[in-house]
């Protein structure tokens, strides 16, 4: 569930297109219809595949969940639908938010702090076109059939309404465009084939499918190919105004000479994010972290170097 575009950062490339244009929020009547929506999903999926799913079940992402003027109300609303076991936050854990570190625990087992203070962390140009990375159409649907952010990311509800893809979703509201499904009970049991009018609206606008250079979240600017980008002059964008991208020549490049894309497995570092809200994190059993609030003897048991040495021989 998409909540807002509020962010503390300005990042290259970003996925939500934060920065270019006003935030826009969720309100927490859009929020608690997007939770009633996902009545049963655990269940379903369960059913249809012969095995419970691998992962929080129900995303609070963003932009920045915690800078939704709603945040507090939407995880009591989510607690009320459903246990902590099956939710999920996406987050910067942005200074200024720390006293929402009881609520987090209350809320979510599954925290992924989606930090972007390191150079070493890199993003994918979604504002490079699939359209004009590919001469042959025929190879660029292939393409789109196998995108690696399609077969790994998440479906989004948004207040364009619900999307497969979460780049669907985003271009949807920067563009001010309709194609959202209605938010009601069930639109995730749809069958794949009715994906295709989205498919065919938004992945050929998208360049998730092609195999581009990456660029550090920290650098200055977000590499745009020139179509997206008379778009986004059409649209008023502020990061175009102020110069803050670079015109891609949309050229394609060996996928063995890009680099991860984000240093997921650092667990030290996001303790050390996770410290200023008063938690700590240790790895469940799906490979996210859970949260929880520091107590007496904390640094009795927790030694962060010792167990990131630990899980860094495990992922090596």
């Amino acid at each position: 569930m998409e909540v807002t575009t509020r962010c503390q950062f300005l990042c290259a490339n970003c996925t939500r297109a934060v920065g270019h244009c006003p935030p826009w929020d969720m309100s927490l009547e859009q929020f608690k219809q997007a939770v009633d929506s996902l009545e049963g999903y655990p269940e379903f999926a369960a059913k249809i595949t012969g095995r419970q799913p691998i992962g929080p079940y129900i995303g609070m992402t963003g932009g920045d969940p915690l800078l939704s003027e709603y945040f507090v109300e939407m995880c009591e609303y989510l607690r009320s639908k459903f246990p902590k076991e099956q939710c999920g936050l996406w987050t910067c854990l942005p200074k200024g938010k720390e006293e929402y570190g009881k609520t987090i625990v209350d809320t979510f087992s599954h925290v992924f702090i989606n930090d972007h203070t390191r150079p070493d962390i890199y993003h994918h140009p979604f504002f490079v076109s699939n359209n004009e990375c590919f001469t042959d159409k025929d190879s660029m649907w292939l393409a789109i059939n196998s995108c690696l952010f399609q077969n790994s990311w998440s479906a989004s509800i948004s207040p364009k309404g619900c999307f497969f893809c979460e780049m669907a979703s985003s271009f949807a509201n920067l563009f001010d465009e309709d194609g959202g499904w209605p938010i009601e009970k069930g639109w995730w049991k749809r069958p794949s084939w009715t994906f295709k009018d989205q498919i065919e609206k938004f992945c050929p606008k998208c360049g998730g499918a092609a195999c581009l250079p990456r660029r550090s979240s920290q650098d200055k600017v977000d590499d745009i190919s020139p179509n997206t980008l008379e778009r986004l002059r059409k649209i008023g964008s502020k990061k175009i105004e102020q110069g803050r991208y670079v015109v891609s020549d949309c050229k394609q490049v060996n996928p063995q000479s890009l680099p991860q894309m984000a240093a997921y497995k650092d667990f030290a570092y996001r303790n050390e994010i996770a410290a200023r809200y008063g938690l700590f994190l240790t790895v469940n059993q799906q490979n996210y972290w859970s949260p929880h609030l520091k107590k007496n003897g904390y640094k009795s048991f927790y030694q962060p170097k010792k167990i990131y040495d630990i899980y860094r021989e495990k992922w090596a």
